[in-house]
């Protein structure tokens, strides 16, 4: 037989063997689909749980960010209060302080009245020491080893109502005669 004479069982062994094959390639494409998308499937996978692993984390870091906002939130708060409780502080001091000075120049007022007392009486009884020894009224004739009238100490500590040393009774005028 010749090439181009063949039987019809050659033919159909022919064809039989290029379906064989036609099947043959197509199982060998459906084996690479199947791989392709098993790989693909895999890397979907990977990524998937690669997003449920960023996503714990941003939840973790969420948590921690809103502990860290909470405690932020209550040392504002506490570093608020202390601020407005040192301002009220300040408020109370700068009173204390003016009271004190307000007290200080009153003070000072009163003891320039006292100074000013008692330069006058010292100018009086120094007057009137003078005019003692002057007059010569000392009972012996002589003064004493202090040069001052018997009965007085100097520093205003006379007897009350004496009229000596500015204590009631104390009077400008000359003593009263004893």
């Amino acid at each position: 037989m010749g090439l181009f004479n063949k039987t019809p069982a050659e033919k159909e062994e022919k064809i039989l063997h290029k379906e064989a094959k036609h099947d043959d390639s197509a199982v060998k494409h459906a084996l690479k689909d199947v791989a392709s998308a098993e790989k693909a499937e895999h890397h979907t996978a990977k990524e998937h749980t690669a997003a449920i692993k960023a996503h714990a984390k941003a939840v973790e870091t969420e948590h921690k960010l809103a502990a860290k906002l909470n405690q932020l939130q209550h040392e504002h708060e506490a570093a608020l209060s202390r601020e407005q409780k040192l301002a009220k502080d300040i408020q109370l001091k700068d009173q204390h302080h003016l009271e004190a000075e307000q007290t200080i120049a009153a003070k000072k007022k009163a003891l320039e009245q006292v100074q000013h007392k008692h330069d006058i009486n010292n100018a009086t009884r120094s007057e009137k020491l003078h005019q003692l020894e002057s007059v010569g009224s000392h009972p012996t004739g002589t003064t004493g080893t202090t040069g001052m009238a018997p009965g007085t100490t100097g520093y205003g500590n006379e007897p009350v109502g004496t009229g000596v040393g500015g204590g009631p009774g104390y009077t400008t005028a000359a003593p009263a005669a004893r």
